[in-house]
């Protein structure tokens, strides 16, 4: 484990032989067996003699990380403190991030100053000094720095990019908001960089706030130079918020084979002529993958079984983008319940929360089964939780608790019982909790429960 973090971390500088030819070998080995202080005193000799000797300053540096890094746990126990419902794990055993202590990354960083003081020149050092503010979530520290680093290297289409990766640090180490407030400075400090807008674009989307995904990707669109990965995003967010004249634009700048296969579908959810267009493009793509799949389907004889084209749609390995006009034209074209279903949960999966309610109200129960009652209810109440109508949400948790899938059920006591909380009702929330608390290991929101009666 030693020569593996040894080895990752090496990584964040150049090394290079300095002061003896063989010293490199020497210090690594003794770094990967653990005698730090063996490796500091080969690396200190160096030092001595020739005090602004610029490899063995990024050495020093390099003993002192992996010295705190050896010191620390490798691997990290970690609960899931999510509430969503697609988030099912309890917890995960992952390797643990390195946090490294301000005081401790001052004094990592120090040699690699003192480095750039004699060569102002050297990238690799000036990365290796964004690593360490990151892996310390000195956010102020490497946002003051990040122009610092740009002055003084050759910029290219790659750098904002590379950059973000001390974005991503923060993220990695569960701060968001600092995360995007990295990605936020280097869009400041690149302003004809469309790819880093749609890079944050992209992040608000994974973050579940699609407003803030729009806005950003909007202004993505308004900077020259955007990529097909921009345009994809640009895409799929247009996409998921049905503005599809925009996303038809954009998917045809990212792939104009998809985006004719895509404005098919389009025109299908608007009730146009899609079968020629769809027919003409399937000649040509028939062996396009998963939407040739999908177009098979469309052009088959059993299209207008709403169920059988929403089965193949499921398992096919297309974003949601594509599915959306598929599900609502069968949604709004057939009386099954499922392309319905399926059409408000993927408004709830990707956090339109209000539209999704709306669609799940417009859903008919008056003949479908039990087992869809359940679903019905289970995404509903999430989708109203989420849009803040946590008393409407209430009345269908409620009926979760008699259910027999234990993650339907333990979600319903842990909100209804929460929302008891929330008004300082204590006693009737523990109610609640108890009622599956002591099965903690067999779902999350049981763990959440049992946390809860305990006071944690």
């Amino acid at each position: 484990m030693k020569s593996h973090l040894v080895a990752i971390l090496l990584t964040c500088f150049s090394f290079t032989a300095f002061c003896q030819e063989d010293i490199k070998d020497e210090v690594s080995k003794l770094m990967q067996s653990g005698d730090f202080a063996g490796a500091m005193q080969k690396v200190n000799e160096c030092l001595t003699k020739d005090p602004k000797n610029i490899d063995g300053l990024i050495m020093k540096s390099n003993v002192l990380i992996n010295r705190f890094v050896a010191s620390q746990p490798q691997i990290s126990l970690s609960g899931n403190s999510d509430e969503s419902i697609y988030e099912e794990d309890i917890g995960s055993i992952e390797e643990a991030p390195i946090i490294i202590p301000v005081d401790t990354a001052n004094i990592i960083v120090a040699p690699l100053l003192k480095a750039l003081e004699i060569d102002k020149t050297r990238k690799d050092i000036y990365f290796g000094v964004c690593t360490v503010y990151s892996y310390s979530m000195q956010l102020d520290k490497l946002n003051n720095y990040l122009p610092i680093v740009i002055k003084n290297i050759p910029v290219d289409d790659d750098l904002p990019y590379t950059l973000a990766d001390y974005a991503v640090n923060f993220g990695q180490r569960k701060d968001f908001e600092d995360e995007m407030k990295v990605y936020n400075k280097l869009a400041e400090l690149f302003p004809n960089s469309a790819g880093i807008m749609g890079d944050i674009a992209a992040q608000y989307v994974a973050h579940n706030d699609m407003k803030k995904a729009k806005e950003s990707i909007d202004l993505a669109m308004k900077r020259p130079g955007a990529d097909k990965l921009t345009y994809r995003n640009a895409f799929t967010i247009n996409g998921l918020l049905e503005n599809y004249d925009e996303a038809i634009k954009m998917c045809y700048k990212a792939d104009s084979t998809l985006g004719y296969f895509y404005e098919c579908l389009v025109k299908l959810s608007r009730g146009n002529d899609w079968k020629t267009s769809l027919s003409k493009w399937y000649v040509t793509f028939h062996d396009y993958a998963d939407p040739a799949r999908l177009a098979s389907q469309l052009l088959s004889t059993n299209m207008n079984n709403g169920n059988a084209t929403t089965d193949t749609l499921i398992n096919l390995q297309l974003t949601d983008a594509y599915k959306i006009p598929v599900l609502r034209y069968f949604k709004e074209h057939s009386p099954y319940f499922l392309p319905a279903f399926k059409y408000a949960e993927a408004l709830t999966y990707n956090s339109r929360y209000s539209d999704a309610v709306k669609a799940f109200k417009e859903i008919k129960t008056d003949t479908i089964t039990a087992l869809e009652k359940e679903d019905l209810n289970f995404y509903m109440a999430w989708a109203l939780y989420k849009n803040g109508d946590k008393k409407e949400a209430n009345t269908h948790w409620e009926p979760l608790l008699k259910s027999t899938d234990f993650y339907h059920k333990s979600a319903a006591a842990y909100f209804i019982g929460k929302s008891y909380l929330d008004t300082k009702d204590s006693a009737k929330a523990k109610q609640y909790f108890s009622m599956v608390s002591d099965s903690a290991s067999k779902s999350k929101y049981a763990n959440f429960c049992s946390n809860l009666l305990k006071g944690n």
